[in-house]
């Protein structure tokens, strides 16, 4: 519960919380439901997620959780490949990745599975994209599986 983080965080039992709040069942892609993010008044850092790995697929729940959410937030049609365009928009729509983010909230957007074919090329589109229309956004770009990160980004 948001309570019980922000308790945690008055009582300074650690120098750094990290919340795993909202998980996206194994899939690479997700928009947020209605609910989310769900975001502690204590928090000071908002991390966002995308799996590269959903480039270039199909548009459906098999690939993207919550499908019809992410087609109504970035213009995505049903069945059509996922863009690197459909990732910027996700992350810098008003009800996309970051909504409900207070304004002190420093807002970081992860590009993982950097290490796939493709990766360097829809992560430069991405980055670009993310650039012109929210400059405040930090970018990372990241491979998990290999240990590795990149700030292509730094935010204001």
């Amino acid at each position: 519960a948001p309570s019980s983080v922000d308790w945690l965080w008055e009582a300074a039992v650690a120098p750094l919380i990290l919340v795993e709040a909202d998980g996206a069942r194994r899939r690479p892609l997700k928009a947020p439901r209605t609910h989310e993010p769900v975001i502690p008044m204590s928090t000071t850092m908002l991390v966002g997620v995308l799996g590269l790995s959903g480039v270039g697929q199909p548009m459906d729940e098999e690939h993207v959780l919550g499908a019809a959410e992410f087609c109504a937030l970035t213009g995505a049609s049903p069945g059509q490949p996922v863009e690197p365009a459909h990732l910027a928009a996700l992350a810098t729509h008003p009800k996309g990745l970051f909504k409900k983010a207070p304004a002190r909230i420093r807002k970081v957007l992860v590009l993982n599975q950097g290490e796939l074919p493709g990766a360097a090329e829809a992560t430069r589109q991405v980055t670009e994209l993310v650039n012109q229309r929210d400059p405040s956004l930090r970018v990372l770009l990241t491979s998990i599986h290999r240990g590795e990160c990149e700030v292509l980004l730094e935010g204001d």
